[in-house]
């Protein structure tokens, strides 16, 4: 993948030798197989339809292929179009005087596709630049490469929730290997082949995982102890999900490790420490010691201020019961927040995007003022599929461009999205998909002596209630 990466998008005498011998008059991606070629061209050929879809081009000389280098942002239009011959004309022959060649243009591009064509700006002063669409900057890496191409399975929630800092990593090597079935119980044991007799270290019963780990009668009480704390009445569970799912979902706060899934981790790992105890050592396996465990650790937690009271979000007097005291916060003084008008001759423009899913659904809307506050104008649109940063530049680059239209300069924008701001201020050094956009607002910015600001959101009450609206009824 490297290797077709940089003979696309590095000029240097490799990739001049390798267009001259094998390319000819052709262009890289539609060169035919030729068994008759060096092994060097088998591998870039046998990677050439992986790699090609996540490459695009941003056109500021206009030297890449007007039919078959993606720079229209969805395909490359030979294969968008599917017509039978294409010629080898570069992008800057359908260009005039710094602008798009409309009538050339519509010669041969439906109409559109040709709107959609008029509208992509033309970095004039700028070489053409590579854009590698697998990573958000653009950038070329083996990482980002490897993961554009694998198969991602979906992510489980708890495996994910082993790697926190709160546990030490050897609790969450084991938490991984158990959600896993990977511990090496009586009952695993003999699966693999060895014969011995099998017993549970607080019973008479065969030792399997879940028997272990749920069923026993001395964790049964460790687990009804920490429930009677919360107030949780416990059920017959079945699996180690279902009881994990059990304890995590028994709070609304469950975005983030919570109280409620420590404390099931360190029951899980204090069983197995005292099993093995009981096992080598003939230490008594109990009860009371598996929940003095339990808290041990919480307390150093808290000693050290790591156990923060972020983590007991909802359970502070559970926390109060166990011991563990958290100043309460300060609430802030609230602040007076208000839509203050432009200058004298200066326009405001307020606008708001977002979509429903990011990505889903996607609009936006804004609203343009002048000094005394009377409405100049308000717009909305909708945007099919897109991203939240999508629908807010989208909604700054529509609302300038009524402005310049209308004659509504010098202008404030004002938008409720830092990212937009920081966008700006990168000048197009952010994300690939939206450079065309940043471009156009920065050119509508020096034509509109515009100046963009960031604003709180309640303050951008009248745009976001457009935005809001719009997206309700879709």
């Amino acid at each position: 993948m490297k290797l077709w990466w940089r003979f696309r998008g590095k000029s240097s005498l490799w990739s001049e030798y390798l267009h001259g011998r094998y390319c000819r008059n052709l262009h890289p991606t539609i060169v035919p197989y030729n068994r008759n070629n060096s092994l060097v061209w088998h591998r870039l050929y046998r990677i050439r339809d992986v790699v090609e879809p996540f490459i695009f081009w941003t056109s500021g000389e206009g030297f890449v292929s007007f039919w078959h280098d993606n720079w229209f942002g969805q395909k490359p239009l030979a294969q968008l179009l599917h017509r039978d011959t294409y010629t080898m004309d570069s992008v800057r022959y359908y260009w005039h005087e710094g602008d798009w060649n409309v009538p050339r243009i519509l010669r041969i591009i439906p109409m559109p596709f040709a709107q959609t064509i008029c509208q992509i700006p033309i970095a004039a002063g700028q070489g053409d630049k590579i854009v590698w669409t697998g990573y958000s900057t653009g950038d070329f890496s083996m990482k980002s490469a490897w993961e554009a191409i694998r198969q991602v399975s979906p992510r489980w929630r708890l495996l994910y929730d082993v790697w926190h800092c709160s546990l030490r990593p050897t609790i969450s090597i084991f938490l991984w290997r158990l959600f896993q079935d990977r511990i090496l119980v009586d009952a695993r044991m003999r699966q693999k082949g060895f014969s011995f007799p099998s017993k549970c270290q607080c019973c008479e019963a065969e030792e399997t995982v879940f028997y272990l780990f749920i069923e026993s009668a001395a964790v049964q009480g460790v687990w009804e102890h920490f429930a009677a704390i919360f107030g949780l009445c416990l059920c017959d569970t079945g699996s180690f999900t279902h009881m994990m799912h059990f304890w995590r979902y028994s709070t609304p706060f469950h975005s983030d490790l919570h109280i409620r899934m420590l404390i099931p981790f360190l029951i899980l790992w204090f069983t197995w420490t005292q099993r093995n105890a009981a096992k080598y050592h003939g230490v008594p396996f109990s009860t009371d010691g598996i929940i003095l465990e339990v808290q041990r650790p919480l307390h150093t937690l808290y000693a050290a201020r790591t156990l923060t009271s972020t983590l007991w979000k909802g359970d502070l007097h559970q926390a109060a019961v166990m011991g563990f005291i958290f100043r309460q916060q300060v609430p802030r003084a609230p602040s007076i927040l208000r839509w203050h008008a432009p200058s004298p001759s200066w326009f405001k423009l307020n606008t708001a995007g977002s979509s429903l899913r990011n990505p889903g659904l996607a609009g936006g809307a804004g609203i343009i003022r002048d000094s005394a506050g009377h409405v100049h104008l308000a717009y909305q649109f909708a945007l099919g599929i897109g991203t939240n940063v999508l629908a807010e530049l989208t909604a700054v680059w529509r609302g300038m461009e009524l402005a310049l239209t209308h004659g509504l300069a010098p202008l404030v924008v004002e938008v409720d999205a830092t990212t937009v701001i920081s966008l700006l201020k990168s000048r197009a050094s952010g994300k690939w998909e939206v450079q065309h956009l940043i471009m156009r607002i920065v050119c509508l910015q020096q034509l509109l002596m515009a100046d963009v600001q960031h604003v709180f959101r309640e303050v951008n009450g009248v745009a976001d209630h457009l935005r809001r609206k719009l997206l309700l009824y879709r």
